[in-house]
């Protein structure tokens, strides 16, 4: 009558070892499973950290880069902004030495000395004969009659033995420049001072210089 006992006392020791064994292996892959999740939580939080790093650093190249692009396009607009300044006072400048010396010619005492000068400069330079003629030209007048009394006293201001010999004083033709023109014998060209050529001379002596004084004050 024993035995049934023994063999019931055996299968619970059994079961008991299979719930216990069964036990201990549901908590190991448990704990596996939450080792896994950790282990890939872990991974994914350090890949979104990468990737943030990455886009850190690709704003902050972005960033840069517009600032440098912003930079240069400021510099180059304040380059170009000098160099157009620098152009308009140029122009001004030369603008204003060309009407100075269209009023300064406009003097007749002025073209009486010019006239007295280049005459005089033009005798020691050139052989007898070589200049034929001094064209005058005065300034712009209302009337014809008013420029050739203007030439009348001009030339009556000149004294006769002032001039070589041999050179005639006449008017420059009509459209022409207040100033002088000389007009050698046998030549078809004429030395030109009239206004513009005079203003002309003077701008290319002048305005490098005036340009030169404005690197010191615009650069």
């Amino acid at each position: 009558m024993t035995e049934p006992v023994t063999v019931s006392a055996g299968v619970q020791d059994f079961i008991a070892r299979i719930r216990m064994e069964g036990a201990l292996a549901g908590r190991a892959e448990a704990e596996r499973v939450v080792a896994d999740a950790r282990a890939q939580a872990e991974a994914l939080l350090a890949q979104a950290q990468r990737e943030v790093e990455a886009l850190r650093a690709r704003a902050d190249q972005e960033a840069q880069r517009l600032r440098e692009a912003g930079e240069a396009a400021v510099r180059l607009a304040f380059r170009d902004a000098v160099l157009r300044l620098k152009e308009e006072l140029g122009q001004a400048f030369a603008s204003r030495l060309r009407r100075v010396v269209a009023q300064e010619l406009e003097d007749p005492e002025l073209l009486r000395r010019l006239v007295l000068a280049v005459a005089g400069r033009v005798g020691g330079e050139l052989a007898p004969g070589e200049l034929e003629q001094v064209l005058v030209t005065p300034a712009p007048a209302a009337h014809d009659d008013v420029v050739g009394d203007e030439l009348d006293g001009l030339v009556r201001g000149i004294a006769g033995g002032m001039l070589r010999e041999g050179v005639t004083l006449a008017q420059g033709a009509p459209g022409q420049g207040p100033g002088l023109r000389l007009r050698l014998a046998g030549e078809d060209a004429e030395v030109d001072l009239t206004d513009e050529a005079v203003a002309r001379l003077l701008e290319a002596r002048l305005l490098p210089r005036f340009q030169a004084l404005l690197e010191g004050f615009v650069t």
